[in-house]
């Protein structure tokens, strides 16, 4: 697909806009702080977006969980939590 790119987040704001996209989606939100300090200190593997290359809107988000990092997962296992796209992208 084009006229789109994957990224990790890089401020507050694109956790403001990930809330946005859970709340379009009928998800309950996530407090911003919570959300860019488990992403500053890597509580999680990865928190991504999906941003319109035209003008840098978020049209959707997920997030990686490491299960080894996160709890010690003797199977090594990782899982996406929360995708979401908004529905009027």
């Amino acid at each position: 697909p084009s006229g789109f790119h994957i990224r990790s987040l890089e401020s507050r704001d694109d956790a403001d806009e990930m809330n946005r996209v859970y709340v379009r989606c009928g998800m309950v939100p996530a407090p911003t702080d919570v959300l860019w300090d488990n992403h500053r200190d890597q509580i999680v593997d990865g928190f991504l977006v999906a941003v319109r290359d035209e003008d840098g809107t978020v049209l959707g988000t997920v997030t990686g969980v490491d299960h080894q990092a996160l709890f010690s997962d003797p199977e090594a296992g990782s899982s996406l939590w929360t995708l979401a796209v908004d529905p009027a992208a």
